[in-house]
């Protein structure tokens, strides 16, 4: 066996790495870096405690998401997020950023494509079960509410005081 075999040579190694990497997409993403540090900054007392607490995740379809380590600084993300969107607009048109998504360090949230079909047709399918549970529950009830007002008898003094209320309330005075 030749030794030559054996071993990679560094600047192969490297190139072999990086091969699959567009060169517009790393442009992308450190336009992006400096974009976001840019205008995150800028946000009035807080800007420069938001850049440190927040990284970007990803971006697709306009929508950049943002993971914080505390679910204070995605309040703070919501309430600047006019004017974040806005600077990134304004600093990277071509990332064509239209809004944001929050996400807390920690949590698997993503902006993946999601079978929409599917989800769709088990959450419609969930609420038809819920809605006929409800239905057969509330036809129960009624069921003991008619039972129950037809074996309820009054007590006679009470008969009496409903009569008179009724008669006076037909009588013109």
């Amino acid at each position: 066996m030749n030794n030559d075999d054996q071993f990679i040579n560094c600047s192969d190694m490297i190139m072999n790495t990086f091969s699959n990497i567009e060169k517009s997409s790393v442009e992308k993403s450190n336009k992006l870096s400096s974009t976001w540090k840019n205008v995150i900054t800028k946000v009035s007392r807080c800007g420069q405690n938001l850049y440190e607490h927040t990284s970007l995740v990803d971006l697709k379809n306009g929508i950049l998401l943002i993971e914080t380590d505390h679910p204070g600084w995605i309040q703070m993300l919501q309430m600047n997020s006019k004017y974040i969107v806005k600077g990134l607009k304004m600093a990277a048109p071509e990332l064509q950023i239209s809004s944001l998504a929050f996400r807390l360090k920690g949590s698997s949230a993503s902006l993946h494509k999601i079978d929409y079909e599917s989800q769709l047709s088990e959450e419609r399918k969930k609420m038809s079960e819920r809605y006929e549970k409800e239905q057969n529950e509330f036809q129960k009830y009624e069921k003991n509410d008619e039972n129950k007002s037809d074996s309820v008898e009054l007590p006679p003094e009470l008969k009496l005081k409903f009569e008179s209320l009724k008669k006076s309330m037909l009588t013109k005075k």
